[in-house]
């Protein structure tokens, strides 16, 4: 009848391949602060009932297409500060049911079109302090269900047209401390939801006119530390309720 199992900071380097067996009740495993570095496939076929995994903190460098089989009932998966590079199309194929995945403190440079395609649940993604430079057009789209995307401290410098096509659910809105110098004047087309918009430590230098002319529930938004000279009224529809504005740092005249 074990619901949780906690084994952080064991200095664990793997894990017993039997581990799971007979654990059929367990919820939530707990092995982040250990120096696992990959698991066999299989490991999770028993873990079927698991709904919170939690490993960050260990030297996994890459996730097989069948690491993460069984866990057809997970909610929550944290693999932050690790090193993984590279996600695979099917990595999280098994992961239907998945609502919050963060990667932050990896390496990974790429996300693809498929990269998430399996996971139509997911609501929280968190991808801050990786090494981004690419995301392809369609990245997002089957995550019709998110509601909060962080993107901060990478190196992305631009955002491909239609990038977010697929975020229908999204408020949040997080990229900050990146390389972007432009944003395209549709680049939040797609986002009628976006309450919060976080673009602060980049290289912008201007904002094309109606930028924000589809994001009329927009609340907060923060431009601080870019190189911006003003802030034209045009970039917002005439609706907007706009709680906070805040250009902190910027080249205001």
């Amino acid at each position: 009848t074990l619901q949780e199992l906690h084994l952080g900071a064991c200095r664990l380097k793997q894990l017993p391949v039997n581990l799971l067996r007979g654990l059929n009740q367990l919820q939530s495993l707990y092995i982040w602060g250990n120096l696992i570095e990959h698991f066999s496939n299989g490991f999770f076929l028993k873990a079927k009932n698991l709904r919170e995994l939690v490993m960050w903190g260990n030297r996994i460098e890459h996730l097989d297409n069948n690491t993460l089989a069984g866990l057809w009932s997970l909610k929550r998966l944290e693999l932050d500060r690790n090193s993984i590079e590279h996600l695979s199309s099917l990595a999280f194929r098994h992961l239907i049911e998945l609502e919050v995945l963060t990667l932050s403190g990896n390496r990974i440079k790429t996300i693809h079109s498929d990269t998430f395609s399996f996971m139509s649940r997911l609501k929280i993604l968190v991808l801050d302090n990786n090494q981004l430079k690419n995301l392809f057009p369609g990245a997002f789209n089957s995550l019709t269900h998110l509601t909060l995307l962080s993107l901060n401290s990478n190196e992305i410098n631009h955002m491909p047209e239609e990038l977010f096509q697929g975020l229908k659910s999204l408020t949040q809105l997080w990229i900050s401390k990146n390389l972007i110098h432009s944003l395209r004047g549709n680049a939040f087309l797609f986002l009628k939801y976006l309450q919060d918009l976080n673009l602060s430590n980049n290289n912008l230098t201007n904002l094309p006119d109606k930028l924000f002319w589809a994001t009329t529930r927009l609340r907060h938004l923060t431009f601080d530390y870019n190189k911006l000279s003003s802030v034209a009224r045009c970039l917002f529809p005439k609706k907007i309720r706009l709680k906070s504005l805040s250009l902190i740092g910027n080249e205001i005249k």
